[in-house]
């Protein structure tokens, strides 16, 4: 699939689609985010902490409320890596996953002054922490994937080339993914395909390229994806169904946020923002359609912007202008396809958290019977509420389903002579039984027409 094909849309403001933005930490953050979801689609970030000491830091959502612990760098929690306690040495580069029972594990890059830096494996056994350092020398630029049976697998750069890693019952294996020739690889984003096998993309800081890994019964090959310019920073790897790799990357020569997608024969590059300088710290995730969906840093308004694909064309918005934003992005998109994005607030060193619900046109809803607001707010906690003007006598039922057709409230308001009213709802049933999170549908009909939108109940 090219994505392309249809000319780039600037959206601007969309219905039941405002981005609710938390800050999260204040504690002087100021590199590095990863995020994860858990099984109830729940944010998990690990973080780097500035200088004095540096910190390696979880935050997560649980019980209806954000929690803060340290991981590393603390002296209450130093875990096994006691050189993290020095104020020289820097925590860095976190990479987070969840197994399918919600278990943490982590990779990240240890660096110690003057010229060295090991990266580490780290997974949580009920509270408390256990790391390995995998790197056995100077490595750096980890990226972790786990496999359907929650085995971890990490890349790395370093002074050998690329590498690759996985536990196979005993110890931690290594493989050369790509020699180094002298070259440096950075910004190394891993993915593995259904089968188990993996796929690296990188950037080659000598030829300025993206290049891309990968292993086939056993044997690693190598493409280069895109030569022209300077690019493959901040490259962000996922794979589709067929196993086909998309990349998401910058191109520094142009200020440009590019993607790159194999379709089993050939690489599209297409470019999906061009204004300004753009692409930085992009980080791509595919929705249930296979869509690609991106969130990045616009150096050139100090701004956090998203783009996703709908099928038909690219849609472009700023999430967060407020401030020097969007740095170390880090981004995921739930099983409802709602992206949940981590960065950094550069101008006050905040660990900030974006996400949003819903998707379409920011405008009332309008026949000759009635016009129908948007539901307000969304997603909602306690009550959300929609506004409905009547032009003309009608008979108003208001119905709400869940997602399996099931009609789980409903009010029949009679026939009303022409108002301005405002119907609520408040996350019960008919039976004023609390009804679980999730993706609900407000019907409101006429004998004349029916309109149906979207709310989020996310307590």
């Amino acid at each position: 699939m090219k994505y392309s094909v249809y000319p780039l849309i600037l959206a601007m403001g969309y219905c039941n689609a405002q981005w609710s933005i938390e800050v999260l930490d204040t504690d002087y953050v100021i590199v590095c985010t990863s995020l994860a979801l858990d099984s109830e689609g729940q944010p998990h970030i690990a973080y780097s902490r500035g200088w004095d000491p540096m910190a390696l830091k979880y935050a997560y959502f649980s019980d209806s409320t954000w929690n803060i612990e340290f991981i590393l760098g603390s002296t209450d929690h130093p875990g096994t890596c006691s050189t993290a306690n020095s104020q020289f040495a820097r925590l860095m580069l976190p990479s987070l996953m969840l197994d399918g029972s919600n278990n943490e594990h982590i990779s990240f890059t240890l660096f110690e002054p003057p010229f060295n830096a090991r990266v580490f494996y780290g997974c949580r056994l009920g509270s408390d922490w256990e790391f390995i350092d995998i790197g056995h020398g100077y490595s750096a630029y980890s990226s972790l994937a786990l496999n359907d049976i929650d085995e971890p697998f990490i890349a790395y750069s370093s002074p050998w080339g690329l590498e690759y890693a996985y536990f196979n019952g005993s110890e931690w294996i290594s493989e050369i993914a790509f020699p180094r020739d002298m070259r440096i690889w950075y910004y190394n984003s891993l993915a593995l395909n259904s089968s188990g096998n993996p796929s690296i993309s990188f950037h080659d800081y000598g030829s300025m390229d993206l290049l891309y890994a990968f292993q086939e019964d056993s044997t690693w090959y190598s493409d280069s994806v895109e030569t022209a310019g300077f690019v493959g920073k901040y490259s962000s790897l996922c794979l589709d169904s067929e196993g086909n790799p998309i990349i998401a990357y910058s191109d520094s020569t142009n200020g440009d946020l590019k993607l790159a997608h194999w379709d089993g024969m050939d690489w599209y590059i297409e470019t999906i923002d061009s204004v300004g300088i753009v692409g930085r710290y992009a980080s791509i995730d595919l929705d249930s359609n296979e869509y690609p969906h991106v969130a990045y840093y616009d150096a050139s308004e100090g701004a956090l912007k998203y783009a996703y694909w709908d099928g038909v064309c690219w849609h472009i918005e700023t999430v967060d202008s407020n401030g020097n934003v969007g740095m170390y992005t880090s981004m995921k998109l739930d099983s409802y396809d709602h992206p949940h994005i981590s960065y950094i607030d550069q101008t006050n060193f905040n660990l900030m958290y974006a996400y949003k619900y819903d998707t379409g046109v920011d405008i009332d809803l309008v026949n000759d019977v009635m016009v129908i607001g948007t539901p307000r707010p969304n997603p909602f906690a306690v009550s959300t509420d929609i506004s409905i003007e009547l032009l003309q006598s009608a008979h108003l039922l208001f119905s709400v389903y869940d997602l399996s057709g099931r009609l789980v409230y409903e009010q029949d308001r009679g026939i009303i002579a022409p108002v301005e009213l405002v119907l609520s709802w408040n996350g019960a049933s008919l039976s004023d039984e609390v009804l679980s999170n999730g993706v609900y549908f407000l019907i409101c009909s006429t004998e004349h027409d029916t309109f149906t939108t979207k709310v989020v109940l996310f307590r």
